[in-house]
């Protein structure tokens, strides 16, 4: 399994409207700082997008908790905002990060001599 060193984030997430909506809810604070440890952690296992433990494990929400020092139900929270939103996917307990490919591995432009 390899593990990125830096990750992408857009210069225009906090314009983005689906973090403005999670910005203003009651634990909004508390969710961003969760999603953008759940993208360290798509990008240290480097499984394109999916938020695994190992290559052969996935998470709980209980280890999440644990890794990122958010209260379990927090992250339980925040999970089905995610998924309802459409910035995550859930099948089973499996975790993967919407458009990874597309953020994180953009079309380089070749240069133009």
């Amino acid at each position: 399994m390899n593990e990125l060193e830096t990750i992408y984030l857009s210069t225009n997430l906090f314009e983005n409207r689906k973090i403005k909506l999670i910005d203003q809810m009651p634990e909004g604070d508390t969710y961003f700082v969760f999603w953008i440890q759940l993208l360290c952690l798509a990008g240290k296992t480097e499984c394109n997008g999916w938020v695994m433990l190992t290559e052969n494990r996935t998470y709980t929400a209980k280890e999440l908790g644990i890794v990122t020092g958010i209260p379990e139900n927090t992250v339980v929270s925040a999970l089905k905002i995610f998924d309802e939103l459409r910035m995550i996917r859930l099948i089973g307990n499996r975790i993967l990060i919407r458009n990874w490919k597309k953020y994180q591995f953009p079309m380089m432009e070749e240069e133009v001599e």
